[in-house]
């Protein structure tokens, strides 16, 4: 085969495909989607609804939303509803199951992700724990703005009595000041059966505090970034619900720029509320931490621990 139509070939081929997953996936009444996988969300994108693995994303820049599958295929798109209506369909049709009615949700911390829980959602999943991971765009805006967009999100999820929460870093911040809200909707009709804490620095961050004032951390990591620092992070209101908290630790000296030992980012003692509080130290950088195995297996035992005390009625 000549190169001439080797390229002719390969357009047609793509051509086929792109048809093909257009045809796949536009829905009637709907704008036309094409069927094509996304990274699910990345510093630029809110989730507002979560419903069986399926989210409803809108970007904080355009406005404009997103229907991802548990794939994080983009099955529809559009402005205002349109992603809600979308949704609804495909839940009235089958296509989207139920939420479970006891619910664990994932928070990422600064710059983080879905690849946060990589290994520990699967794992939680596959233990009978229905966990789901709640998407934000932690590096734009400030943690008050994030735990609007929580809030948002939580008075929109459906189906769910009881809930539980794990946190990795600022993801810990975000729901203890989340929490100290107790006038939001949601609150009077999801019960809250923990929190677990993973590398929070409850204290504040002393990179934060280092580094607050560089016009690189600054433009980075937004105002978020600012809120790490010990001056904010040390004055959010102590949880009200249980918690428990985890802590990594490098092997040596850790990080110079770190006062004692720490995980790389942040020390041990700044994952503490109160001086006195207990502690589970763990050996692990921070940005792994979330995935090591007895991490893993402690999240799973503090989970069934909560859960196994009844539903209370509201």
């Amino acid at each position: 085969m000549t190169r001439k139509r080797f390229l002719v070939s390969s357009c047609v081929l793509l051509l086929v495909v792109l048809a093909a997953l257009t045809f796949m996936g536009t829905r009637e009444g709907e704008r036309v989607n094409a069927l094509m996988p996304t990274m699910g969300g990345m510093q630029l994108w809110n989730d507002e609804v979560l419903q069986g693995g399926w989210r409803v994303q809108r970007h904080i820049g355009t406005g404009h939303c997103r229907l991802l599958d548990a794939d994080d295929y983009r099955q529809a798109w559009g402005e205002g509803l349109d992603c809600r209506h979308a949704q609804v369909a495909r839940a009235v049709a089958g296509e989207i199951p139920l939420n479970a009615k006891r619910m664990t949700i994932l928070v990422h911390g600064l710059a983080g992700f879905s690849w946060t829980f990589r290994d520990m959602k699967p794992a939680l999943n596959k233990a009978g724990i229905a966990a789901e991971h709640w998407n934000y765009a932690s590096t734009r805006g400030s943690l008050s703005e994030h735990v609007a967009a929580f809030h948002s999100m939580m008075n929109a999820l459906d189906g769910v009595e009881e809930v539980s929460f794990v946190a990795h870093s600022l993801g810990g911040l975000l729901l203890r000041q989340a929490l100290a809200d107790e006038g939001q909707p949601w609150r009077t009709r999801v019960k809250v059966s923990g929190l677990i804490m993973i590398g929070t620095p409850n204290q504040g961050a002393a990179l934060a505090d280092r580094f607050k004032d560089n016009s690189f951390f600054k433009v980075g990591l937004d105002e978020a970034g600012q809120n790490l620092t010990s001056g904010y992070a040390a004055n959010i209101p102590k949880p009200t619900v249980p918690y428990r908290l985890v802590a990594g630790q490098l092997p040596g000296e850790g990080n110079p720029l770190i006062p004692g030992a720490d995980d790389g980012m942040v020390a041990v003692t700044e994952v503490r509320i109160e001086l006195d509080h207990e502690l589970l130290v763990i050996d692990g950088n921070h940005a792994a931490i979330t995935a090591d195995e007895q991490v893993i297996e402690i999240t799973k035992k503090s989970l069934f621990d909560w859960m196994a005390r009844p539903i209370a009625p509201i």
